[in-house]
């Protein structure tokens, strides 16, 4: 891996459960537990699991839209959680954040060259002249005609909304994006397109992504590492070749198990593993491995033991796995 920009060690989020009665118990809702990876210059780390796994809150907490409740953020440097307000401004012009709806996430009020121009408002970058030829800038950058930015975010489709936030994420020239789920909205033919051009800026511009996303497919052509979540804790990470290749995790081998096959000649060839249950409640965590309850391998050791993540004998060493088991030839595909 590059040098480390990003740099998250041990990040805890939970948030309080309300009360219904005064004299109730305060709970609180574990989100994320302990989370620890870091993102090289350049290099892409895709964050993956289900839904309600944590990973989204992983991102919007990195930006400190939510305050971490405790663990070490450092970014290019820089303690993210001891920034004052002022302080954490300044740092947001290098580290960006694109949202997951297209639709939800640009004011529908505003032109296309307002929303792009906003950031370098706010930021006091240039004057309106500079700032407009900017805006034409990163519209041909993402692949739309520099015409259109005096049109409204209704007048476009969601594939050419969301190439309208990525721009606004660049306008400030920023040395790392934040991605939730950039693609999950769209078309499957529109998810390529802009999956392409996310790695052609990354060449381009030499940036670094947290790419946080549930289609492992997407996150294949993309990323250069995974890290895979469940209930608010990283199970394993390893580069991408390595984890799609060899999971030792069951929970990654059951995500890739699921990753539909476009080959008809391969169809068929690796079997399904279906996992029993739902995600466990979040506010009251299953003692040990909180994957536990769903696991096809359990055992009783697994309900005493919180497994740590360890790296894996025979692979690289960046490739770890959160699994008592994960090193048995059995358990390995």
């Amino acid at each position: 891996m590059n040098e480390p920009l990003l740099q998250v060690s041990d990040l805890v989020k939970h948030y309080p459960v309300k009360r219904s009665t005064p004299w109730e118990k305060k709970r609180w809702v574990h989100a994320v537990n302990g989370v620890s990876f870091e993102v090289g210059r350049g290099e892409t780390l895709a964050l993956v699991g289900e839904s309600g796994c944590g990973k989204s809150t992983v991102g919007k907490t990195l930006m400190r839209f939510h305050e971490p409740t405790s663990g070490q953020i450092s970014f290019d440097g820089q303690d993210l959680a001891a920034l004052s307000r002022s302080e954490l401004r300044k740092m947001r012009r290098d580290l960006q954040f694109v949202f997951q709806d297209p639709y939800a996430s640009l004011p529908p009020r505003n032109t296309v060259g307002a929303i792009i121009t906003e950031p370098l408002e706010i930021h006091r970058v240039g004057t309106a002249e500079s700032r407009r030829a900017r805006a034409e800038e990163l519209l041909d950058l993402v692949g739309l005609r520099p015409e259109l930015i005096n049109r409204y975010p209704h007048e476009f489709s969601g594939g050419q909304r969301q190439r309208v936030g990525i721009a606004r994420a660049l306008a400030l020239e920023p040395n790392m994006l934040i991605l939730d789920e950039p693609v999950s909205a769209l078309d499957v033919s529109v998810q390529a397109q802009v999956v392409n051009l996310l790695s052609r800026l990354q060449r381009e511009l030499g940036l670094s992504y947290l790419f946080i996303a549930h289609d492992l497919a997407v996150v294949k052509h993309i990323a250069h590492r995974v890290a895979v979540m469940y209930l608010g804790r990283i199970v394993e990470i390893g580069t991408t070749e390595e984890l799609f290749a060899n999971p030792r995790h069951p929970y990654t081998q059951a995500l890739l198990s699921a990753v539909p096959v476009s080959d008809p000649t391969l169809r068929g060839q690796g079997e399904r593993i279906r996992l029993i249950g739902d995600l466990p409640d979040p506010v009251s965590l299953p003692s040990g491995c909180s994957f536990r309850t769903r696991c096809p391998i359990a055992t009783d050791e697994c309900a005493v033991e919180l497994p740590l993540l360890t790296s894996v004998p025979e692979v690289p060493a960046a490739t770890a796995a959160a699994c008592i088991h994960a090193t048995q030839p059995e358990v390995a595909r």
